[in-house]
């Protein structure tokens, strides 16, 4: 079989108007659910009074606002997206399996973190103003307070901002590095500034993440293991979408790797780890079999 011939049953996989539908009719059931969990009641946990002095610090407003959190997570990570694609050529398969990678990293975490916080129901660090807004009462009696705001308050753990936050900047981080190609062999000059520019997403997710603790809203262990589980959920979703960053074509997305056509014949089955043919290489979306 010839270059030309093998050349001919690689191509790569586009997505179907039928493929994009169902990807974001996804998204909007995920979000869907996690705007229903948010009206369901939280679990009652009860309070001893060895550890009422947690939940006893001032009510504050936020310092990032839930509308502000959405603008930052969504139209952030867009805006870098749609600006690496000015900048180098336009790549639509890129901005499409970006847009549908980090979208449901967020929807994810959602429903994750909601379903969480009903079914632990901790209380946040200043619940007892909410349960009692003028101060006086102890948690063995019947809170006074608004029922929506006694309920927003049983749902501390784990910190929806923190998950949120931490889920699409770690999409974007990983997007930035690949993008910049900091951790693959084929930078050779400034691999440190190209890693810092990179990693600076999470630099905002943590500070998103922080400014919980700081206006009382959440306790550490509720930012942290919402860091934890945005990281998680933003480093699985990015791999759908896109190869290991260490990888030579970290920069493309997986749509654009090839597909083998049952007729290609690769000579003494040589594969590489990846169930890739040795020497294969793809670079600015052109398949090579050495």
């Amino acid at each position: 079989m010839t270059s030309s011939q093998r050349g001919s049953n690689i191509a790569p996989v586009p997505l179907l108007g039928s493929e994009v539908f169902t990807e974001i009719l996804l998204r909007v059931v995920l979000i869907g659910v996690a705007m229903v969990l948010e009206f369901v009641p939280a679990f009652e946990r009860k309070i001893q009074p060895e550890e009422a002095w947690l939940y006893k610090n001032p009510r504050t407003n936020s310092y990032i606002s839930v509308q502000l959190l959405y603008v930052l997570i969504f139209v952030v990570p867009s805006s870098v997206v749609v600006f690496v694609n000015y900048v180098q050529p336009k790549n639509r398969s890129d901005i499409s399996a970006a847009h549908l990678g980090f979208t449901l990293a967020i929807g994810v975490t959602s429903v994750i973190t909601n379903a969480l916080k009903v079914c632990v129901g901790r209380p946040r660090p200043d619940f007892f103003y909410r349960c009692f807004p003028s101060g006086e009462g102890d948690f063995n009696r019947p809170c006074t307070g608004p029922v929506s705001v006694v309920g927003e308050g049983r749902k501390s753990f784990p910190s929806g901002h923190s998950s949120l936050a931490f889920s699409s900047y770690m999409f974007l981080a990983l997007y930035l590095l690949a993008k910049l190609q900091a951790l693959n062999s084929t930078a050779h000059r400034f691999r440190t500034h190209r890693t810092l520019l990179g990693i600076s997403p999470l630099l905002l997710a943590l500070l998103i993440a922080i400014s919980r603790t700081c206006d009382y809203h959440h306790h550490w262990q509720d930012v942290t293991v919402g860091a934890i589980l945005g990281c998680t959920v933003g480093y699985v979703c990015y791999r759908q979408q896109y190869p290991s960053i260490f990888e030579q074509d970290a920069s493309l997305p997986l749509a654009e790797f090839p597909v083998y056509g049952p007729d290609l014949a690769v000579e003494n089955n040589n594969f590489d780890g990846h169930g890739f043919p040795s020497g294969f290489s793809l670079h600015k979306q052109n398949a090579k079999l050495i």
